[in-house]
């Protein structure tokens, strides 16, 4: 999850393409676990770090907002 979030922040920063920062968001948005949180690897559990990560990478870099399904559920974990 912390590659995906500070890539997704590296390439908006960098002033990538919008459909590479948005291919960037899909690509962390896809590593959700149902549940509504992130974690750190794809065989471990979700936490807090890591959801809070992808959610501000997410909301700063990838324009998701507040109110989109994705970003609530990963508050709501």
């Amino acid at each position: 999850t912390e590659d995906r979030a500070f890539r997704l922040l590296a390439l908006k920063e960098a002033g990538a393409p919008a459909e590479v920062v948005t291919a960037a968001a899909a690509d962390l948005l896809a590593s959700q676990r149902p549940g509504g949180g992130w974690g750190q690897k794809a065989d471990m559990p979700p936490d807090a770090y890591a959801t809070g990560t992808a959610l501000v990478a997410l909301n700063w870099a990838g324009g998701v907002t507040a109110d989109h399904p994705a970003y609530r559920a990963g508050v709501g974990y």
